[in-house]
Parts: structure tokens; C-alpha cells; sequence
């Protein structure tokens, strides 16, 4: 077994937005106007015990998130390295929550759990009441359309469509009205200062031009949970 590193919650704050979305970030460093730095959530020992931390701050009544003694462990032929340890998580609907923690650490595994990209070993995740562990493939591909958005950390532009049409995807992959949109395009593009570049493709544009691409297209559905990694690490 090998070491795993710290990963700490180290911002928790509730923010006021218009759609009381939950902001989820994982980042190496952030500075922001409020920092309350708590103990590892999960920690891997070198004698292999491991040791999970509650983070629930008070916030079950209105939790948006529930995780629940989440495990991970990846393999490399017969060496094995436990990212995820036993964390167990409550997040606040309209809270603004920073994950920190030095590379390897599991910012991204822990993202990829509660998108569902990735499955955990054990454990459970709960989101708006939903559990989403034993959903199916496609099962979490709707959910994931439909009530996350994702800044994926390498952006994840599709190189073929415009910076507009990018952003106008996740609306016509659920059945968006085209006029509804892409005036949510418009607005969200003159929000991130990209109007002027709807018409550009994304291998035009610099890595900060195509991660503010990336948060504009993650928040064109009004998702209720929005799940970033490292979202400013090019800005």
C-alpha cells in the first residue's frame, strides 16, 4: 500500500446567487475572503490505517450533498494507492466550498465520484436526495446533463464547433429551446467577456479564453450543483 496525501476543505462559505446553486472547486491553492481551514477529510497513513473526517459543519438539514464513508483505491499492477479514505461530507445548498490538497491527492477522483464519471469502491453519494452510486451508466449521464455542471480541468472543448456552439451543447442535449438557448449563451458570454468571440473556434482562443468557455458552458443549464477543477488555474 502506498502513502496517500492530505486533502483538506479549506474554504466553506454561502454564497447568494440567483439560481442558489452549490459551487464545488478543487484547486492547489485559493484565496478568497473567507478561509476556515479544517483537519484532512481523508488521510492514508503509512502503516496503511486510514482515518475519515466528518466535514458536516451543521449543514445536514439542508444539504444539497451527502457523502458517506466514500473509499477509492487505484491499481497498478500489484502496487495499490488509496486516494479516498473513508470521507464523509455534507455541502449546503448555495455553498461555496474549496477542495486543497497537493497533486495525486484526489481533488479530481473525489470531482469525478460525485459527477459520476467515476465510481467508488464504497461508500455513498447522495445529491438533492438522490443516491447516485447504484445508478446505471446511463442513468448518471442524465442526472450529470440535467443537475451538474462540470469545468473539467483540461476544458474539454469540442475543437469542431464554435465557442457559441460549445457553450449552446448541454441546451440542445436536453431538449433546450434553441432561442432560450442561446440568448443563456449570449448572456453568459458577455458575463465571461467573450462576446466578441462566439464566432471563434477554441484552438483560436488562449487557455484563459477557453476556461472561461468551459464556466460559461458548465452554467448554461442552471444546474444545481457545479463542479470545478482547478477552474482558474489558467486564468
Amino acid at each position: 500500500m502506498m502513502q496517500g496525501h492530505s486533502l483538506n476543505v479549506g474554504l466553506r462559505a454561502t454564497v447568494d446567487c440567483e439560481t442558489d446553486c452549490t459551487f464545488i472547486s478543487a484547486a492547489i491553492a485559493l484565496v478568497f475572503a473567507y478561509c476556515d481551514c479544517v483537519p484532512p477529510i481523508a488521510w492514508q497513513h503509512s502503516d496503511g490505517a486510514s482515518t475519515g473526517f466528518s466535514c458536516a459543519g451543521g449543514m445536514t438539514q439542508n444539504a444539497i450533498v451527502q457523502i458517506r464513508d466514500l473509499r477509492k483505491t487505484y491499481y497498478e499492477g500489484e502496487r495499490s494507492l488509496c486516494v479516498l479514505a473513508g470521507v464523509s461530507l455534507d455541502i449546503a445548498a448555495g455553498e461555496f466550498l474549496a477542495v486543497l490538497g497537493a497533486s495525486g491527492s484526489g481533488k479530481s477522483t473525489l470531482l469525478n465520484l460525485l459527477s459520476g464519471i467515476d465510481s467508488p469502491d464504497s461508500g455513498r453519494i447522495v445529491i438533492e436526495g438522490r443516491d447516485i452510486t447504484p445508478l446505471t451508466d446511463r442513468q448518471l449521464t442524465l442526472f450529470r446533463r440535467d443537475r451538474i455542471g462540470i469545468v473539467f480541468q483540461f476544458f474539454n472543448l469540442i475543437p469542431t464547433l464554435t465557442v457559441r456552439e460549445n457553450i449552446t451543447l448541454p441546451g440542445e442535449l436536453s431538449g433546450a429551446r434553441p432561442q432560450e438557448a442561446l440568448a443563456r449563451a449570449n448572456m453568459l458570454l458577455e458575463q465571461v467577456g467573450l462576446r466578441d468571440r462566439a464566432a471563434t473556434f477554441p484552438d483560436r482562443l488562449s487557455g484563459g479564453e477557453q476556461q472561461r468557455v468551459a464556466i460559461a458552458r458548465a452554467l448554461l443549464h442552471e444546474p444545481k450543483l457545479v463542479l470545478a477543477d482547478e477552474p482558474t488555474g489558467n486564468l
